[in-house]
Formats: structure tokens, sequence, C-alpha cells
């Protein structure tokens, strides 16, 4: 897997202040504090000069501070090869799932890509798409497991995968309403995180001219 980060060509209107304006914050329901909270952690963490891997490593460490679990990834397509791979892992053994890739129609990741939503999974050994292979590869039972696809313009950028929620046997339903906030924001911190590099990559060929 490369650090080096995807690049997007920037588009007219989209910024990162815009994405701030996105979030309605409302003092009397605390699942729109908590989402406030995220967004303002993905914006600082933005703002950070960080290499591709460390920033979505930082913002999967925010998703699990909101959402306690035992591990979180996000997988990333590699339309060329037709797979998957771990661009960012955190939690149990996420040091050594950082080094498999998965066939793009396999798994639970892959049944989300294939049907473009959410899996949201009590029973996961039971899941016949569960790839018991990679659990015992790294020594990891996944018992319940909440996966959305990431979107990037449109197009699904890959696979975002929360796994045995703290304290529950499942992933509650103001979970899943605020997992369906920070997937859409994850994908516009990506966007915004990818015209920068763009935009950096311009600066320094102009420079280097």
């Amino acid at each position: 897997m490369s650090d080096e980060s995807p690049i997007l060509e920037p588009v007219e209107g989209i910024d990162a202040s815009d994405i701030q304006s996105q979030a309605l914050l409302s003092d009397n329901d605390p699942l729109e504090m908590v989402q406030y909270q995220v967004l303002k952690t993905f914006l600082g963490i933005l703002k950070r000069k960080l290499s591709f891997n460390d920033f979505t490593r930082e913002c999967l460490l925010a998703m699990s501070h909101a959402i306690p679990v035992d591990a979180a990834s996000l997988l990333e397509r590699d339309v060329q090869r037709n797979c998957l791979f771990f661009r960012a892992a955190t939690g149990y053994s996420s040091h050594q799932i950082i080094n498999f890739m998965i066939p793009e129609h396999q798994g639970i990741a892959g049944q989300v890509i294939s049907t473009n939503a959410p899996v949201i999974e009590s029973h996961v050994q039971k899941n016949p798409f569960h790839l018991k292979t990679i659990g015992d590869a790294v020594d990891f039972q996944v018992k319940n497991m909440a996966a959305f696809p990431v979107r990037v313009r449109g197009h699904v950028y890959g696979v975002l995968e929360l796994m045995n929620r703290h304290g529950q046997d499942e992933f509650s339903q103001t979970d899943l309403e605020l997992l369906e906030s920070i997937v859409r924001w994850l994908g516009l911190m990506i966007e915004v995180k990818m015209m920068k590099t763009w935009s950096e990559k311009r600066i320094h060929q102009k420079k280097a001219a």
C-alpha cells in the first residue's frame, strides 16, 4: 500500500468551511452535539500536515472515540487491480490487517461495494460473506459490524467498517444515524484532502519548472 494520496482536481464551490456549515447544532439534541464534535475534530485533522495514510487513520480514531469499538478500518478501492486494500486501520490487530488485500466483490466490504448500501450485521460469524480467513490470520473474532460505503464525488471510494461495539451486542439506531453523518463527512474530507494534494503538487511543479 502506498502512502501517496490519491489526487483530485479542485472544483469550484467546495471548501472546508462549507462542510462545517452543513452541521446543524441543537443544544437540546445529544446526537447533534456528538455529530458537531466529530465534524469539528475532522476539520482539525484536515488542517494538520499529515500524510494521506495518517490523515485517514486519525479520522478513524475520531470515529472510534464517538462510537467505541474494538477495531475500525477504511478499505479503499483499487480499480485497476479490482480489489480493496486497507488504507487505514485502528484497534485490535490493526498493524497486521493493514497488509491484506481483498478481491473487490468478496467479503462484507465487497457486499457493500456491490450493493452500494450499508451492511449492519449483529452476528458476523453467520454472515456467508464474512471472510473468516482474515480474522483467523490476525486472531480477531468479529462479532458485530457496521459497514458503510464512502462516496467521493458520487462514486464509491471505499468502505468504512466498525467492528465489535463496546458494551452492546449490536449497533444502536443512534449509532447508525451518527455513522450516516460521519460517512458523508468523511467522503467530503477525503475529497478536500485530495484536492489539497493536487494543488500542492501543481505548486511544486511550477516552482520546479
